[in-house]
């Protein structure tokens, strides 16, 4: 009897309890689906500019010293191509940094060794020594984490 009587004066506002935690469980399952789904749209649209930036790459021989170790610089100097190649890099690369920053992309678990490996090269290091004094200080401080001493 006492219990009807409860369900009677407090059902109302046990429906509206109830109502109120089931709102909330499904705007938190919508709001984590809907995080994942701009992750994965990110990837995609991260390696759709990747794909872009090394079709780009494979068009120009002007650039294929960029990958050799053996480069004289002061006899062949960088040229402003391979400068503004590897600057494109780095602006790929800081959209992905600021990316992970903001939790809408994982990064690759090996990208500073990707990143290690790139900037062991000698016109990505000496582009880098270019153009770093335009970049933000954090992105700055992530790229000379990972530089080969």
């Amino acid at each position: 009897m006492e219990v009807i009587r409860w369900v009677l004066e407090h059902g109302g506002s046990l429906i509206q309890a109830i109502g109120i935690i089931l709102g909330l469980l499904f705007t938190g399952a919508a709001l984590r689906a809907e995080t994942r789904s701009r992750q994965v749209e990110n990837l995609i649209r991260l390696t759709e500019g990747h794909r872009a930036i090394w079709t780009y790459f494979d068009e120009r021989p002007e650039l294929s010293r960029l990958f050799q170790y053996e480069v004289d610089l002061k006899r062949h100097p960088l040229t402003a191509k391979e400068i503004r190649f590897v600057q494109f890099l780095i602006n790929h690369l800081l959209l992905t940094f600021r990316a992970h920053q903001s939790g809408l992309y994982e990064s690759p678990e090996r990208l500073k060794d990707d990143v290690r490996s790139f900037f062991s090269l000698p016109i990505p290091r000496a582009a880098w020594e270019k153009v770093r004094r335009y970049q933000d200080a954090d992105f700055q401080n992530f790229i000379l984490e990972t530089l080969p001493e």
